[in-house]
């Protein structure tokens, strides 16, 4: 299941939708055909995105305009969850509904890193570059870009404060990073057998319960 589809699942009328972080505008575009009225904000958008050039910090929408709030990959980079979950809270209606999909960097252990090094080998060079030396190399370098985000811990944690949770379910990571969906599947069957961490999670809450 895409995180689109995820999303569409659980709105059950035509809703008033803002993606925090909407990149090139794919999920914004993807939730609008179907019958959303969506609205896309990043920083680094490109004007032929249809994106809102304009980071989450400037944006100032009045109070209680949306239905519901995604960010996909977003919530980690955030400085302030407190604060970003507290304007997000605000900027819902009274039933307001939020979406994420993010992962956790403290998930991955030697066993993860070893699978994700041996098939990023595989494939051969991804968006990611090259694959570093050898697997211990790669999980150094994991961690040093990924110190100063939170944690999924933290994020749950921070989500659990403001939202009421209606689903939190771990997942696929790995494919994405390497931008290779025909690893998916296997990432996926290699966490129900219990071979790597599921790096990756999808949390679907509300102000009110789901």
């Amino acid at each position: 299941m895409t995180f689109s589809d995820f999303v569409l699942e659980r709105l059950h009328r035509p809703s008033r939708i803002l993606e925090i972080g909407a990149g090139a505008g794919e999920l914004t575009r993807s939730l609008a055909r179907a019958g959303h009225d969506c609205l896309g904000i990043d920083p680094l958008a490109e004007a032929e995105s249809g994106v809102l050039t304009l980071s989450f910090e400037a944006f100032s929408p009045p109070a209680r305009t949306f239905d519901a709030v995604v960010l996909q990959r977003v919530l980690h980079h955030l400085n302030d969850l407190d604060g970003s979950l507290t304007r997000i809270a605000d900027l819902l209606r009274s039933d307001g509904k939020l979406f994420i999909e993010d992962f956790a960097t403290e998930r991955m252990d030697e066993t993860t890193a070893n699978w994700f090094w041996d098939r990023w080998k595989t494939i051969g060079v991804t968006r990611k570059g090259a694959p570093p030396a050898d697997a211990r190399a790669f999980l150094t370098q994991w961690r040093e870009a990924k110190r100063d985000n939170h944690t999924a811990l933290a994020m749950h944690d921070a989500l659990l404060r403001y939202f009421d949770e209606g689903t939190f379910a771990w997942g696929a990571h790995i494919a994405y990073e390497l931008g290779d969906p025909e690893t998916e599947p296997l990432e996926v069957q290699a966490i129900s057998r219990g071979q790597i961490a599921a790096l990756g999670f999808r949390y679907a809450g509300a102000l009110e319960a789901l």
